[in-house]
């Protein structure tokens, strides 16, 4: 299988990263019965009496938008569990076979049992790039976070989007009103029809059973990932950020034997978001024979930068998702130049030692980043 499916795993899901949230559990065994909102809330409709009075009158019908606070705890207790159990999922991966995928493409489905957990979708275009992500929260509540990559023939851009699916209707976040309004782009359910189609066939789709719940108590955690969340939806409005520095990701497969033949003699690059000269997004790759791990860190304040760790290990040097040794994500904070990360235990952020160089690979992707655009 192609190696090209490595780097573009990194990106998609290391921004998805995006979106690494809380949930938290009882006294007893840290985990609790999750309630889910969105089955009396998601999609509602009320006729609302006109005030014209006539007997033709037709009563208007006015929908009324999920709760977004309801939705992102759903969200938050996913991640909280999605972090203390991805490295046991199995993966599967497939071909696509969407139109809009003219240079090919594949869907790649993370697993709990039986249950889908995750699923990436990649699709090499003519003039871009796309990489969705779905997360699968539950039987009411699908996440996506889709990424367009511009590179070719430039200038090399990227830009994010987020959205709802709820109980079939595509909803997205209003940065005006704090809460969600129903999404015209409606291709985007037509998207994910033909990416689960792909991965799944006729197989019904289930989801795992999650007994995470958000915490509530005002901790260092609670209070970082408020921030994140913050840093986050501001990341995926749609705005176009400038992409720097070397970048293994290419839209047209003819490139990919050059990059192939290449492949081992590099050991990492490094790449960057901007926009207006600030610093968005950072993202490190380090490779060698039969593994890959990847960075992707987010400045959200000065003394505080959010970080997603991927980790891909295969049998030999053939990328084969469907035979992977190791496969998981990680998540961690930078505090005052202190490497901290969720403790289940105690429910909050605490400091770890940086064996997994998490503080050193920032710093020397860093000033890589400023070498290649100064």
């Amino acid at each position: 299988m192609k190696k090209l499916i490595l780097i573009s795993i990194m990106v998609s899901l290391l921004t998805s990263c995006n979106i690494k949230n809380s949930s938290e559990s009882d006294n007893n065994d840290k985990t609790g019965n999750s309630t889910t909102y969105l089955s009396s809330t998601a999609h509602t409709s009320v006729t609302v009496p006109t005030l014209i009075k006539s007997t033709e009158a037709t009563p208007a019908i006015i929908t009324i938008p999920p709760s977004y606070l309801e939705v992102s705890n759903e969200i938050e207790a996913y991640f909280r569990m999605y972090y203390e159990n991805n490295q046991n999922y199995k993966c599967n991966s497939v071909e696509t076979t969407a139109e809009r995928s003219v240079g090919g493409g594949n869907v790649i489905g993370y697993f709990d049992c039986d249950s889908l957990v995750k699923m990436i979708s990649e699709a090499y275009g003519e003039s871009q790039t796309s990489f969705t992500t779905y997360y699968f929260v539950n039987e009411h509540l699908i996440y996506l976070v889709d990424r367009l990559n511009y590179q070719w023939p430039g200038p090399r851009q990227e830009k994010y989007h987020e959205y709802f699916l709820i109980d079939g209707t595509l909803w997205q976040y209003n940065s005006n009103t704090g809460n969600l309004i129903e999404s015209s782009d409606t291709d985007v359910i037509t998207y994910f029809e033909q990416d689960k189609h792909d991965l799944l066939g006729d197989k019904p789709l289930s989801y795992v059973e999650n007994n995470y719940i958000k915490s509530t108590e005002n901790t260092s955690y609670a209070q970082n990932n408020n921030t994140k969340n913050e840093y986050l939806r501001k990341i995926y409005n749609g705005d176009v950020y400038d992409l720097y520095g070397d970048f293994f990701q290419v839209d047209f497969p003819n490139y990919y034997n050059y990059y192939h033949s290449h492949y081992f003699q590099q050991s990492s690059n490094v790449n960057a978001l901007f926009q207006n000269s600030e610093l968005c997004i950072l993202r490190l790759a380090n490779f060698d024979e039969k593994s890959y791990t990847g960075h992707e860190y987010y400045p959200i304040e000065d003394n505080c930068i959010y970080v997603v760790v991927y980790l891909q290990e295969f049998e030999n040097q053939e990328v084969n998702f469907n035979q992977m040794k190791k496969n998981y994500w990680q998540e961690y904070y930078i505090i005052d130049e202190k490497v901290m990360k969720y403790d289940i235990e105690k429910q909050d952020l605490i400091e770890i030692s940086d064996d997994s160089n998490v503080l050193t690979n920032y710093n020397l992707a860093q000033e890589e980043i400023k070498n290649k655009i100064d």
